[in-house]
């Protein structure tokens, strides 16, 4: 497979398995996607506030219960599922600020840096001294090395 090909399907919703949504903690601001990968596999996306202003939203995703890339195959359709739900919901919520978080160490960040620049669209990836202040606590709390912000333009 070319790299063009592998680039297009990871970003091709068509290839995204299709999600469910539960909708259970709408009013805390918080929603919860999820899907099955082809081996049963549960994917789970959750949108989640965060900082102390309420206007920024962290997007987690989980496969087969953790959050370790697992190398257990069918990672282009994972990152359509996800990304499949992350444009969902910011066509919908449009959120101020959406935050990714991950260890520099492993696939995540770099994975995280791929979907980030696809899902860009109306949003602009901030600098470290560009991050809002009520983030800071946030940041601390989690202990992330590596986070990405996103802020609505």
């Amino acid at each position: 497979m070319k790299i063009a090909d592998l680039l297009t399907e990871l970003f091709d919703e068509e290839t995204a398995f299709p999600l469910k949504w539960d909708k259970q903690f709408a009013g805390s601001g918080e929603f919860h996607a999820f899907a099955q990968d082809t081996q049963g596999r549960e994917i789970g996306i959750s949108f989640t506030p965060v900082g102390d202003g309420g206007n920024a939203t962290e997007v987690v995703f989980t496969r087969g219960g953790t959050h370790e890339m697992t190398g257990k195959g069918d990672a282009a359709r994972v990152m359509a599922t996800v990304i499949n739900a992350i444009k969902i919901f910011v066509e919908k919520y449009k959120p101020q600020y959406l935050v990714f978080s991950a260890k520099s160490t492993g696939g995540r960040a770099s994975a995280y840096t791929a979907m980030i620049r696809r899902v860009a669209r109306g949003y602009k990836l901030l600098t470290r001294e560009e991050y809002p202040g009520e983030l800071d606590s946030y940041f601390e709390f989690i202990g992330s090395d590596e986070p990405f912000v996103l802020a609505r333009v």
